[in-house]
């Protein structure tokens, strides 16, 4: 059995991007605070991937709980994943954090998320 056969799940992958807006009530756009979000596209679809649990928690807040969860993500070497970027397997979108090279055979990445519930 390959190491391709083990990554047994696919995900697309959505690169942070910042947009200035042009000048805005006459104020120069260098003037202008940045704003960062994520295409509606992905920049990668049915991503080679193996998705694995390590840690999720509810914590109690006000007005509302915050669940947050955290996965180890494998990719294969030649992905192109970088800090920032969003995956999305099965319909939920997770956050990457700085991926590590493993002996250029492949990446191993940590992924979060966390919403109010």
């Amino acid at each position: 059995m390959s190491f391709e056969d083990m990554l047994n799940d696919e995900c697309d992958i959505y690169r942070l991007e910042s947009t200035s807006s042009g000048s805005m009530y006459n104020v120069p756009s260098h003037h202008n605070q940045v704003k960062h979000g994520y295409p509606a596209k992905p920049i990668a679809e049915a991503i080679p991937c193996h998705f694995e649990e390590q840690n999720q928690n509810i914590v109690q807040g006000d007005p509302a709980n915050a669940f947050s969860q955290v996965m180890r993500i494998t990719f294969l070497s030649d992905a192109d994943i970088q800090m920032h970027d969003a995956v999305e397997w099965e319909g939920t979108r997770y956050i990457l954090q700085k991926p590590k090279n493993v002996r250029d055979h492949h990446q191993i990445v940590i992924g979060i998320r966390s919403e109010n519930l």
